[in-house]
Order: structure tokens, then C-alpha cells, then sequence
């Protein structure tokens, strides 16, 4: 059933009795001439299984670097964490919450050179050292490599 300008009703299905679709469907008639996907994946190509395994290293959306770690306790879906929180969490010996913020000190995402990273206690404190470097308390300092 279809109302006065021509759209299904709420809870009629837009075929008949016979299951028969009212249209041509896109497709039809292309058997022989499409050809079969040969990319497909196989069933569990996982990691370096995979044929598109690339060493675990993809670039995020914001330009971050992202390395695949399986046993992070704070890794994403994907099973990846950032590789800047990787180097800061290798230099001060133990994981960094979801709370605290790594920075990069020169703006640059991808430089993840140590002397060029910083570590801080929470977002607040990031975003007052943006606006003002000498507004932030020492103690809210986890790491400086600027200092190397």
C-alpha cells in the first residue's frame, strides 16, 4: 500500500504476494559477464597471516602513528595504540592511563622522537601549557624530553 505521494506504508512490504521485486533489479541479466572477486580474505588471516599485513603500522585519520599491540591494556578496537604514548610508556617503565596526554612538543604528529615528547597529568593541564608554558605546575609534568 503506498500513500498519496507515492511511499510504502509503514509496515507494507514493497513487493507482491509472489515475492516479485516492482522493478528491474540492477543486475539482472549480467551472469557470465561479472566476474567473481578475487581479493576476497581467507577465514582467519589475522596479523601477519594476512596478505595486506603491513608490520602493524597504519596511519590514524589526525596523522598519528599507530602500532598494532595485542596485550596493551589500553589499546583500541583495532588493537593499536599510539606510538608516541608507546615511546613515553617505554622510557618511564609503566603504561599510561586513558587520563594522561602525551604532547608533541614541535606540532609536527609523527615526529615521535623522545627529546621531542611530553607527557602530562590530564587534558587540563595540556591545555594550559598550549596557552601559557609557565602556567603549568612541575608535578603535572609525567615526562619533558625537552630536557634531554
Amino acid at each position: 500500500m503506498r500513500d498519496a505521494l507515492g511511499r510504502f506504508k509503514k509496515g507494507q512490504v514493497p513487493w507482491n504476494k509472489n515475492k516479485r521485486l516492482p522493478y528491474q533489479v540492477w543486475n539482472k541479466g549480467t551472469k557470465g559477464i561479472m566476474k567473481p572477486n578475487k581479493t576476497s580474505f581467507k577465514k582467519g588471516s589475522i596479523g601477519d597471516k594476512c596478505a595486506h599485513w603491513n608490520g602493524g603500522v597504519r596511519i590514524h585519520g589526525r596523522g598519528y602513528i599507530q602500532i598494532y599491540t595485542r596485550n596493551h591494556p589500553y589499546s583500541c578496537v583495532r588493537n593499536t595504540v599510539f606510538e608516541h604514548r608507546l615511546i613515553i610508556e617505554d622510557y618511564i617503565g609503566r603504561y599510561l592511563t586513558p587520563e594522561e596526554v602525551a604532547h608533541h612538543i614541535n606540532k609536527i604528529k609523527d615526529d615521535n622522537r623522545i627529546e621531542n615528547l611530553m607527557a602530562f597529568v590530564n587534558q587540563s593541564a595540556h591545555k594550559r601549557f598550549h596557552k601559557n608554558p609557565d602556567n603549568v605546575k612541575p608535578i603535572e609534568i609525567i615526562f619533558d624530553g625537552s630536557k634531554f
